[in-house]
């Protein structure tokens, strides 16, 4: 069985000799939102508005562990990946889970870690957990594995594109990208927003998630 194979920015945990032993968050059901709800004397019950529901942020937890031949070693490969998470913006955590296709969410750090350390066989490990947030969590998610990408579609709301290298437009109603260009190898072009209500989509990328 292939690995589950965690990155941010591009750059593989593993890299960091990082590992993620548990995660929580990536696949549970959104909560909703406040939902207005109408009491009228002259009916039973209520009514509540369901026309447009609305979610709360996606909140995600990896429970991880670092190595390093001595305590320097391994305090290096925990701030580097640390400092991944603290840039400006949001970051790029790709999962990449048993060879199928890939995971892509736009998240920031929300609070800060703490790095526990133990000793085993010569090694010394340390575990912490990465408490993130996307806020942003309804999305489309294309697949470009070229360089230049193309992309129109309608929209009567404002969405979010993240490019997933750092660069993203907030795009007021319909949209319009035209010879965006993008670095060599597969590039995970995520669209966010009331996607619901995206229409018309043409692109020379390819849809790998219709609403993930």
């Amino acid at each position: 069985m292939s690995e589950v194979k965690y990155s941010v920015n591009g750059k593989y945990f593993k890299d960091f000799q990082v590992y993620v032993s548990a995660s929580d968050g990536l696949f549970d059901a959104l909560p909703r939102k406040f939902v207005n709800i109408y009491e009228w004397a002259e009916y039973h019950g209520s009514a509540p508005d369901l026309t447009s529901p609305k979610f709360e942020v996606r909140k995600i937890s990896l429970q991880c562990f670092v190595v390093g031949s001595d305590w320097l070693q391994m305090k290096e490969n925990f701030d580097q990946i640390v400092r991944e998470f603290q840039k400006p913006g949001t970051q790029r955590l790709l999962i990449e889970p048993y060879g199928l296709k890939p995971l892509p969410f736009e998240v920031f750090m929300v609070e800060g870690v703490e790095l526990e350390k133990t000793l085993n066989k010569s090694k010394m490990i340390g575990v912490f957990t990465l408490r993130l947030i996307e806020p942003n969590p309804i999305k489309k998610v294309l697949l470009l594995t070229g360089t230049t990408l193309n992309l129109a579609y309608d929209s009567p709301m404002e969405t979010e594109i993240f490019y997933g290298n750092g660069e993203m437009d907030s795009v007021y109603n319909d949209a319009v990208i035209s010879g965006k260009k993008l670095p060599p190898g597969d590039n995970y072009i995520i669209i966010a927003g009331d996607i619901d209500r995206v229409t018309n989509l043409v692109t020379n990328a390819n849809v790998v998630w219709d609403r993930l």
